[in-house]
């Protein structure tokens, strides 16, 4: 479990200190600043990519498959002399393409999460779709089959949200629900087989204001967590009602990255909060709902929680272990931006795009890596 760092005082300000990214000491009665330690050099990661694929995009966490055996990607292709959505199903144990979804229509590019289902038999794609004789948008979720590419259903608009458009998802409740945020902020759960109980209300994660932020379920599918700029909260998927409400991410900007540790007790946020006026990691502990500032670091690109640990990626490549103390292990992956992930075992995933025209793929052991 990832355990928050606490802010060390001198003078009576706080100064949080986490991953080498600042230091401070306390000296007479006032507040004294000391130049930030320089971080040893970057260990070099063990190992050759696993899997070169010719992908031009960073993949989402919602896009692997829950053994990391399957990859989801979505990207913008010229298909027959016309630019178009393309998604890409992966098999990353032997690099080959198991399924391809060319998405009819105008999708937008503003939106455009994909998801794989737990058992990776399903596929989600969420955006906006322009209707070609009329010109005017609307949001749209669509589920395809992954054995036959066959696809088995389709959600129009959030209720009351005509023009709509829908960003991130992930599937809920194994395979059974889909839930996914709009551009309104509503959070949209869609019991999308047939025969299911009625979905629940939408959401109201952030009512009156446009502003999508993430969606992100916990591992067993009963809670969900959105975050925005307006309210961070955890739900109850079922029931649709709010279990906590974090003030103290609120009136901030959004999360690039947001991730629950194994045990569903704590979930990790990486991005720019203004309430906190840093860039840096946020710890909510979810039974409380207090989220505390434990770290400041303006390169995190994504985040994996780990058993005992949690995993950054950098925009500069690197990969970051961290124990939730003073200990961590910097790792030099890449030239470009990287993205993590967590597979079972413990084992992390790490995604980057070389030339712009190929995903590299590597798989960490944690311990097998040097300690510092």
């Amino acid at each position: 479990m990832l355990r928050a760092l606490r802010p060390r005082r001198s003078a009576g300000a706080a100064v949080v200190c986490l991953l080498l990214a600042c230091a401070s000491r306390e000296g007479g009665g006032a507040a004294s600043a000391s130049a930030a330690k320089e971080p040893p050099p970057p260990a070099e990661i063990p190992g050759k990519p696993i899997r070169r694929l010719p992908v031009r995009e960073l993949p989402t966490p919602s896009g692997l498959s829950a053994d990391g055996g399957l990859l989801a990607v979505r990207e913008y292709q010229k298909v027959r002399g016309k630019f178009r959505y393309v998604v890409t199903v992966w098999d990353l144990k032997t690099g080959k393409e198991v399924r391809r979804v060319e998405l009819e229509g105008e999708w937008s590019a503003l939106g455009g999460d994909v998801a794989l289902s737990p058992d990776g038999k399903w596929l989600a794609v969420a955006g906006g779709i322009v209707d070609q004789e009329t010109g005017r948008g609307a949001g749209r979720i669509e589920v395809y089959e992954v054995a036959t590419g066959e696809m088995k259903a389709g959600l129009g608009p959030a209720a009351g949200n005509v023009n709509t458009e829908y960003w991130t998802l992930a599937f809920v409740h194994g395979a059974d629900a889909v839930v996914a945020n709009c551009q309104t902020g509503d959070a949209v759960v869609w019991n999308w087989k047939p025969g299911s109980p009625p979905s629940p209300p939408n959401l109201r994660a952030n009512p009156g204001l446009g502003s999508a932020g993430a969606v992100v379920p916990n591992g067993r599918g009963d809670r969900l967590v959105t975050h925005n700029s307006a309210l961070t909260a955890v739900w109850d998927v079922k029931t649709g009602k709010v279990l906590k409400e974090v003030k103290e991410l609120g009136n901030g900007r959004s999360a690039t990255a947001v991730a629950w540790a194994p045990d569903d007790k704590t979930v990790v946020f990486v991005g720019s909060f203004g309430v906190f006026g840093n860039s840096g990691v946020v710890v909510l502990d979810v039974a409380s709902g207090k989220a505390e500032l434990v770290g400041v670091r303006h390169t995190l690109t994504s985040v994996a929680v780990l058993e005992n640990k949690s995993a950054f990626g950098t925009s500069d490549g690197k990969v970051i272990l961290w124990d939730g103390g003073d200990k961590e292990v910097e790792v030099k992956v890449h030239d470009g931006p990287v993205v993590v992930a967590r597979l079972p075992g413990g084992r992390l995933r790490v995604y980057g795009v070389a030339d712009q025209k190929e995903l590299l793929v590597w798989e960490i052991d944690p311990k097998a890596l040097p300690k510092k």
